[in-house]
């Protein structure tokens, strides 16, 4: 028989082993947050299983039946009937039972808290310890990696626990108000000391991963703890003296913040990430892309006010409107809004549960709070932790996140412990603990579904990315595509399958066929299973059909290169110049440099001279991307003929394929070849002058570089860099230096470095 003690010490060990889930092992998914929702599944068996053998057999009160309880299960109830009407059937299935295993964890939690009366001092010592181990992974792994914490942009910093710098941001964030709770007791100066410095250091590494709404949030409850410590005390010196202890853990973390950007030369620091935020920046496009979901999410509930859309599809009918601004096949997973993503997948009605599941919360804090039942300086954390969250629903997508509704949850669980509820008697207990093992399996299994589709997936992708079929077609064929139906990037299993049966010895085209049809109704929005039937039909010589499914997939999604890529060649062939001036609506609101080099190079095989609308469009080009070669001038070249232009541009992908091969000699004739066709074009002169530099052929360099300067008015500094450095392998340093001083002047640093090294 266990003994109380040991039932208590157990009970603290699955509260510790829920809060640090994210220490067990992610089975090398695509996903991590697949192995949590896995691992959280089977903690909730272990914890139904402990609180069966841990049943006192006795009434028990204030059970299970509360409001907020009741509320989270008519969410999981409205989130499942949604699947009669959603338009990816599965998706709905996927992501309730991921609501289905909140609300088993909801029982859970409160169960343990209120049978074995676990205290909020350990719930908060808990969340410290956790903060400890958070914050330091970030900042031991970032030093493990580039040996200083100097000098690093964010995409620089270790990613922490949550292999993602908002999520990590925010589950440091949430913590602290629990390290702030702990110093309010009455404990020795050097812990207090050192809880202030591990505050100090969290906040600090919370402005070294630079998300903006966690850096507003940890200003916010330092203000509000600040404020609320007034509240509570009547002796002003008092409380000055307690706000200084929280106040001087974020001022030393905002000193050294600064002082890292300043030494770094780096605009990272928290003020330097605050100043960012401009909801008319439109150069922001992490703000415009939330105000695009925000904008979309809104539209989609005005469309379907009642029902919504359907759970989890959100990320398929924002399809049409999120993936224009993409060129490749990376969709929007969330609304980054967790309110508005359920008003557009749910409705109003489901809406409104899930506002009410926190509204009833709060009003339980409060009224537990005037009841005594909690006391202020709880109270004040709890408030702390729901301002972070409400700030964190509001930017980010918290709900999808299991290491984050943890921390939700058990405080969640707590606040309940302290309401009110419906009393049942023991019979009842076992009855509810029967349906909720039964519930368990099945949300477990459907876990564990979407983590080995998770694991597969890596696989499939791994070969997509590189563009090969390393997998044996046995492997391949028996590969999840049910149940999920669709990736992690919204592509349909079932076509990414059939893409090892298009070549090689596996080829089988009817299957494919077939299977990429069944793709298309699992997500048609996303046109790849359109583009590969297209290439299907193309091998079995039926033109009109890859024709038609090319032309669809482009006009569904013409921001895609893979859709362009596939489509433009129809156009050529039939020389369709109408067809090609349709496209000219799309192309001008891209930003793929791929794009625009596609569709330039058609229109100039397909036109003899060029309209003037056309000439601006080389010109729109030609500002768009600098980089762009052997188009960057075309303002001077818009007289030339097409015909022109592309034999030059012929001339030069054989003059930069010789190049590569290192062929220096012959790539510098043809550049000069191509330089007689159009003497306007500096890029052919740039590219000779390299070619005949690597060839060590100086003279003839230094010739065309000087040529480049006085001639086509090249201010950049890098001829004076090429012209100093050859002349100085040459033997003639003193005009080497001279050159490179000439080219320091003009601002090319890598001159100055050279210059520091070699002249001075």
């Amino acid at each position: 028989m266990i003994g109380n003690k040991t039932r208590l010490i157990l009970a603290k060990l699955l509260i510790t082993l829920i809060l640090f889930i994210w220490l067990l092992p992610n089975y090398e998914s695509i996903d991590v947050v697949a192995s949590q929702w896995f691992h959280l599944g089977i903690i909730n068996f272990l914890s139904l299983g402990f609180i069966y053998l841990t049943n006192p057999h006795k009434k028990l009160n204030k059970f299970f039946f509360n409001v907020p309880q009741l509320l989270l299960t008519g969410l999981f109830l409205w989130a499942i009937g949604s699947y009669f009407y959603a338009e990816n059937r599965v998706e709905v299935l996927i992501e309730s039972a991921r609501l289905l295993t909140y609300v088993v964890l909801l029982f859970v939690l409160h169960t343990i808290i209120k049978r074995f009366s676990i205290s909020f001092k350990f719930l908060a010592l808990v969340f410290t310890i956790s903060l400890l181990f958070e914050t330091f992974i970030v900042l031991f792994n970032t030093i493990l990696e580039h040996q200083t914490l100097l000098g690093l942009s964010r995409n620089q910093i270790n990613n922490g626990i949550a292999a993602n710098i908002n999520i990590t941001s925010f589950s440091i964030l949430y913590k602290i108000p629990f390290a702030i709770y702990l110093i309010s007791f009455k404990q020795t100066k050097i812990l207090k000391v050192l809880i202030s410095i591990l505050i100090s250091i969290s906040f600090f590494t919370i402005f070294l991963l630079g998300t903006r709404s966690a850096i507003i949030s940890s200003f916010l409850i330092i203000f509000f703890s600040f404020l609320f410590n007034f509240i509570d005390s009547r002796n002003i010196i008092k409380s000055f003296k307690k706000s200084l202890i929280l106040i001087f853990p974020i001022l030393i973390a905002l000193l050294f913040s600064e002082l890292f950007s300043q030494i770094s030369n780096i605009d990272n620091s928290a003020t330097d990430r605050l100043e960012t935020i401009q909801l008319n920046n439109i150069q922001d496009n992490s703000i415009k892309q939330r105000l695009t979901y925000y904008d979309l999410s809104i539209k989609e509930f005005i469309s379907n006010p009642l029902t919504g859309m359907g759970f989890g599809n959100w990320k398929i009918n924002s399809i049409p409107y999120t993936l224009t601004q993409r060129s490749t096949y990376i969709v929007a997973y969330h609304a980054h809004n967790d309110f508005l993503q359920i008003l557009a997948e749910l409705g109003i009605i489901g809406f409104l549960l899930y506002s009410c599941f926190f509204i009833s919360i709060l009003y339980i804090l409060f009224k537990s709070y005037r009841n005594k039942k909690i006391s202020l300086e709880k109270t004040i954390c709890i408030i702390l932790f729901a301002i972070i969250y409400f700030i964190d629903a509001n930017f980010n997508f918290p709900q999808a996140r299991v290491i984050i509704q943890i921390n939700l949850f058990l405080v969640i669980a707590y606040i309940l412990n302290k309401g009110s509820g419906k009393e049942f008697k023991n019979n009842m207990f076992s009855f509810v603990l029967f349906i909720l093992v039964i519930l368990t399996s099945v949300s477990t299994y459907s876990n564990y579904r979407v983590l080995n589709s998770f694991i597969q997936q890596k696989k499939i992708y791994l070969d997509f990315n590189s563009q090969k079929r390393t997998i044996p077609i046995d492997e391949v064929l028996s590969f999840e595509s049910s149940y999920p139906n669709i990736s992690t990037s919204c592509l349909p299993l079932k076509a990414l399958k059939a893409n090892y049966l298009i070549d090689g010895a596996n080829q089988d085209l009817p299957k494919a066929i077939s299977m990429i049809k069944a793709g298309i109704r699992d997500n048609s929005y996303i046109s790849y299973g359109q583009t590969l039937l297209s290439q299907v039909y193309l091998k079995i010589g039926n033109i009109d059909s890859s024709k038609y499914f090319a032309k669809q997939a482009y006009y569904n999604v013409p921001s895609i290169e893979f859709h362009v890529a596939n489509y433009l060649p129809y156009v050529k062939n039939e020389r369709d110049t109408v067809e090609l001036d349709k496209m000219k609506t799309a192309l001008l609101n891209s930003n793929s440099l791929f794009i625009w080099k596609n569709y330039i190079e058609t229109l100039l095989s397909l036109k003899d001279s060029l309209l003037d609308s056309e000439k601006k469009l080389l010109q729109v080009a030609s500002d768009r991307f600098p980089e762009f070669n052997y188009l960057k001038n075309l303002n001077l070249l818009k007289n030339y003929k097409t015909d022109q232009l592309l034999k030059a541009k012929l001339i030069s992908d054989e003059a930069e394929n010789l190049f590569k091969e290192k062929k220096y000699s012959k790539a510098a004739i043809l550049y000069e070849k191509a330089n007689s066709l159009i003497p306007e074009e500096p890029a052919y002169i740039e590219n000779q002058a390299r070619a005949y530099m690597l060839n060590k052929e100086y003279n003839q360099s230094i010739d065309l570089f000087k040529k480049l300067i006085l001639e086509y008015n090249n201010n950049t500094g890098e001829p004076e860099f090429y012209i100093g450095v050859m002349y100085i392998a040459i033997g003639e340093k003193d005009k080497g230096c001279n050159w490179l001083t000439s080219s320091v002047n003009k601002g090319y640093y890598p001159s100055k470095t050279f210059s520091n090294q070699t002249c001075l």
